[in-house]
């Protein structure tokens, strides 16, 4: 008897505090659809158009002859995927001034090579895309 009213105990307080996932209103599907927000979560990160991965195709795009500096570099990069998949609002900072130009460069060169947005609810939204980048100089 002493079990079963420890069971029932148990089984009650999991329902009476459970949570569910509520699926969104109409407002707020609405306001994601309109939305100018960025966001930094989104339920569909958006897809970069190439076969390769953003990165890679950006160290392809780096041009070394213009870094006189030697060692290790690293940049952190941070910019707006638009709901078009243009790239806006472009910042790159990091402790070389020459490679952080190199950077900018090559990543102003790819504009335009995002397939899609992020998506929230399926609809497409503003994301803010941050990364950080490294390249070693000989």
């Amino acid at each position: 008897m002493r079990n079963f009213v420890f069971l029932f105990i148990i089984l009650l307080s999991s329902t009476a505090f459970g949570q569910q996932m509520k699926e969104p209103d109409k407002l707020q599907k609405a306001y994601v659809k309109r939305s100018m927000q960025i966001y930094t979560e989104v339920d569909t990160p958006p897809v970069y158009s190439k076969k390769a991965t953003f990165e890679e195709d950006l160290k392809n795009k780096i041009q070394t002859d213009k870094i006189t500096e030697k060692g290790k570099k690293t940049s952190a990069i941070s910019f707006v995927i638009e709901k078009n998949g243009s790239m806006t609002d472009l910042k790159v900072t990091g402790p070389s001034a020459a490679f952080n130009e190199e950077v900018k460069r090559a990543i102003s060169s790819m504009s335009g090579r995002w397939n899609t947005a992020g998506k929230i609810y399926g609809y497409k939204v503003r994301y803010q895309y941050k990364t950080s980048f490294s390249h070693t100089f000989d």
